[in-house]
């Protein structure tokens, strides 16, 4: 009888021990062997299991620890991310083609770290992952790696004598305008061949004609970021975009 209560015991017990924290799954990051220019973006994609809600840190915490050539170490945070694709959408019922932003029906990962190496040589990292009932890690055993190799991007856009913008040693002047939801053309009675989010794509196109290489997004959630706020955030949302280099003419480049 006493063989018996601690094999139930135990059958209880490891359900509720393999859900107590953080698991991270379908990992995709670069390999040991991958080669990454100085200053390009890397991105680490995952999955977590669902909480209450993830986009409170207090809740559940993700960070990637990044560890330089030369020692430095850089924590940045993840963030909860959902995949959408465009979609035709009947409702704006307009004899223009229309679409607008939906949820994809496949979500191979929900979580996202971005990383901008800064140095050359080896870089090392790790995912961490908190919640109140504990820490995971990936990898588990030992950290992950990559090579970071020259190249010919000069950095970060920094302040200039708290005055002026530069990038690297030489200034920047930013050009634009701000850029908010979509649709305002055919509120006003503007003639156009598309509608949706297929204005961004004309928006975008005219400030490269004028030479911009700036712009400010400001929505709210009646417009693209609708779900957004039913799911924790706040109704308004800010989205700077900014190059150095003229705007593209359309948003796949």
């Amino acid at each position: 009888m006493i063989k018996y209560s601690y094999f139930i015991l135990l059958v209880i017990l490891a359900p509720l021990y393999t859900v107590a924290q953080p698991i991270i799954k379908n990992v995709q990051y670069p390999n040991p062997d991958d080669k990454i220019e100085l200053f390009d973006k890397i991105e680490l994609k995952f999955h977590i299991n669902e909480y209450t809600n993830n986009y409170d840190n207090e809740i559940i915490r993700v960070d990637g620890k990044f560890i330089s050539p030369s020692g430095k170490t850089y924590t940045v945070p993840g963030f909860y991310y959902v995949e959408y694709v465009k979609e035709k959408d009947f409702s704006c019922k307009q004899n223009v083609l229309c679409e607008s932003l939906k949820k994809a029906k496949e979500q191979p990962y929900n979580w996202m770290i971005r990383f901008t190496p800064d140095e050359t040589g080896r870089w090392e990292y790790v995912i961490i992952g908190k919640d109140k009932n504990g820490r995971s890690t990936f990898p588990e055993k030992k950290k992950g790696s990559f090579n970071c190799i020259k190249s010919n991007r000069t950095g970060f856009i920094t302040k200039n004598n708290n005055r002026y913008l530069k990038k690297g040693d030489k200034p920047v002047f930013m050009v634009g305008t701000n850029i908010a939801w979509y649709g305002r053309d055919s509120y006003y009675d503007i003639p156009v061949k598309e509608s949706g989010t297929n204005d961004y794509k004309r928006y975008i196109h005219l400030l490269a004609q004028n030479n911009a290489n700036f712009m400010r997004l400001w929505v709210n959630h009646s417009a693209v970021f609708h779900s957004l706020a039913e799911n924790g955030l706040p109704e308004k949302c800010t989205l700077l975009i900014i190059t150095t280099k003229k705007m593209p003419g359309n948003l796949t480049k």
